[in-house]
């Protein structure tokens, strides 16, 4: 299976401090999951995802901005940066 769509690879923003699998590592596993025997572990099945890049430019999936990590307030527009 080969699929392309436009969404930045990386999905979360710097300021995210838990772990987490982006967008296009997340996709993948769950539709390989979902091909290959209950047994078979991670990237070891014969049914392979790849999900491909389309379209990258400034595509961000952030429906509502970045956000200031101390104080929740959208970041300034043209750099994503916090004013101080």
């Amino acid at each position: 299976m080969m699929n392309f769509y436009s969404v930045h690879t990386v999905s979360l923003n710097n300021t995210n401090l838990l772990v987490a699998r982006d967008s296009k590592g997340y996709a993948p596993y769950l539709f390989e999951k979902s091909e290959n025997p209950p047994e078979t572990l991670p990237s070891q099945g014969k049914f392979v995802a790849a999900l491909g890049q389309s379209n990258e430019g400034d595509v961000s999936p952030n429906s509502m901005s970045s956000r200031c990590i101390d104080t929740g307030l959208s970041c300034e527009y043209y750099t994503s940066t916090c004013n101080e």
